[in-house]
């Protein structure tokens, strides 16, 4: 174990909470941001209706229950597992796209949420929209994160106030600890997500 993994340990045991510069390569996470547009154009243009989001009810778009944002979720869990120092399940993933007059009300997580990770995956470059923990203001840059545990640290962003048009991707991935007291909502509780996280389905092939 590496000075800076012992450091990122002990860190997220007493803040409960961590920035991670460059958790994502700033070009895959531009990538994304830009899979999220054309995956909503896309929606548009077949007038399919677009997800809503509860805690962000004007945001652009929501996306969950989605393959390629789960493949992100589950490749990078020995990742968060090595920056945390915890064994950990997946639960599932989501990306947001905020803009103009948007605001993420101030609130804390679900037990499926047990360690959270939001990552800044790209914006339109004319601002830089803060979120919010435990009070304190964080700035983030492509591909940068925070991984926090989702049930204590209460997180929000304040109203999205800039003269310009204004778009930014939001990916988050959740987590609960193996050996936890939360440890039944692994692949949120649902059987077939845990197959084909566990390549159960690829082995039969």
């Amino acid at each position: 174990m590496t000075n800076q993994e012992l450091q990122q340990h002990s860190i997220f045991k007493q803040q409960k909470y961590l920035i991670v510069k460059n958790f994502l390569d700033p070009i895959f996470s531009e990538t994304i941001y830009e899979y999220l547009k054309f995956s909503t154009q896309l929606s548009i243009l077949r007038n399919e209706k677009l997800q809503k989001s509860l805690t962000v009810p004007e945001c652009v778009c929501q996306k969950s229950n989605d393959l390629f944002l789960d493949a992100v979720l589950k490749t990078h869990k020995l990742k968060v597992e090595s920056i945390t120092g915890l064994n950990l399940y997946p639960t599932y993933s989501m990306a947001r796209i905020y803009t103009n007059e948007n605001k993420l009300i101030r609130h804390i997580d679900r037990p499926a949420c047990e360690i959270s990770v939001t990552i800044k995956l790209s914006d339109t470059k004319n601002y830089n929209y803060p979120i919010y923990m435990n009070g304190i203001k964080i700035d983030l840059n492509d591909g940068d994160a925070v991984i926090y545990r989702g049930m204590e640290i209460e997180h929000w962003r304040d109203i999205c106030k800039t003269s310009n048009k204004y778009y930014l991707g939001q990916l988050f991935l959740h987590y609960v600890e193996k050996n936890g007291p939360h440890q039944n909502e692994k692949y949120d509780k649902i059987i077939d997500r845990e197959k084909i996280f566990e390549d159960l389905l690829w082995n039969k092939l």
